[in-house]
């Protein structure tokens, strides 16, 4: 049974996607709702699952590391086998993102690493273990990636929204202790404010607020977000493979400012692989796909060389900087 949610939880979605750490009374006052109310409907939309996940955005590429995503098509693999791999991976500390799907693969994995050499380690490592259970697997490259966030919960374009950025030049800027204790607790815990953070990590507050605002300056930190669990909302996710033919810079930009603006359109990711470009939509059903890609192929059919797709279902993790643990026992 889909959870009904009104015009009001809609906003307060959209205000926790902008930026999920906002205080419940700032909250409030920009959605119409009491401190209270908007405290009580956040805490009804966790435990009806509708939020999936607090997250914070990196752009890891600041400190020196690269995202890796691999594609994994399984073979004999039960479901306790597949809940085993999924918690070998959600253990792994460079893997940042884990999700279940269906069609040409059945789970994706992403990991920011330091190097092609790391991921190689990280690869072999898990097909050591689990080599019965590989068909077959790919990897891309992330090259850029843009959190757009999807626009179901409110109608506006999002071009006065700064959006949440992964990708550009690498800078290998060496983390201090007191920076990664903050990262860290804020990517496993990306609610808490400045005052429990600094209590958990046993800093003071003008010691978190100044890392903070440093990692913030410097790109590092590029947001909070929630990520929402659209099928209880009886809506379907699908991960969209393409091949763009890059004709010029100015089409690049009409192509990538049109998928900013759908409502449809979550999050773009620009890969070096068998494919360039990555697109997550969020559909009522699979008609609406269907009709999502003639669209795309009629506004630009000189562009959409060839696409694929897979539904995308349950997301294990997400953390951005998973290694902060690891880091931190090396200190």
């Amino acid at each position: 049974m889909n959870v009904k949610i009104d015009e009001k939880d809609k906003k307060v979605l959209r205000q926790l996607e902008l930026n999920c750490r906002q205080p419940y009374s700032i909250l409030g006052r920009k959605v119409g709702l009491s401190k209270e109310v908007v405290r009580y409907r956040i805490k009804r939309l966790e435990e009806e699952k509708v939020i999936d996940r607090y997250v914070t955005l990196l752009n890891a590429t600041k400190i020196g590391h690269e995202s890796y995503r691999w594609y994994l098509q399984l073979q004999n693999a039960d479901s306790a086998k597949i809940k085993e791999i999924i918690t070998y991976l959600q253990k792994d500390p460079h893997c940042i993102w884990v999700s279940t799907c269906t069609g040409r693969w059945d789970l994706i994995a992403v990991f920011s690493v330091a190097s092609a050499l790391q991921f190689e380690e990280v690869a072999k490592a898990f097909s050591y273990k689990y080599y019965p259970y590989i068909l077959e697997t790919q990897f891309a490259v992330a090259l850029n990636v843009y959190f757009f966030k999807s626009k179901q919960f409110e109608g506006e374009k999002t071009g006065n929204v700064e959006i949440p950025h992964w990708g550009g030049e690498q800078a290998i800027p060496a983390l201090e202790q007191e920076e990664i204790q903050v990262l860290t607790e804020l990517c496993e815990n990306p609610r808490q404010n400045v005052v429990d953070i600094a209590r958990s990590q046993q800093l003071t507050v003008d010691v978190v607020r100044t890392r903070l605002e440093r990692m913030e300056k410097n790109g590092l930190i590029q947001g909070t977000s929630i990520t929402i669990n659209y099928a209880t909302l009886g809506l379907q996710t699908y991960k969209v493979f393409l091949n763009v033919k890059r004709i010029n810079a100015e089409k690049d930009r009409m192509f990538l400012s049109y998928l900013r603006n759908h409502k449809n359109v979550a999050d773009v990711i620009y890969c070096l692989g068998n494919w360039n470009l990555e697109v997550n939509v969020v559909m009522n059903n699979s008609v609406d796909y269907y009709n999502l890609m003639i669209e795309f192929k009629d506004r630009f059919p000189d562009q959409i060389q060839s696409y694929s797709s897979i539904q995308v279902f349950d997301n294990y993790k997400f953390n951005l900087f998973p290694m902060g643990r690891m880091l931190l026992k090396r200190k």
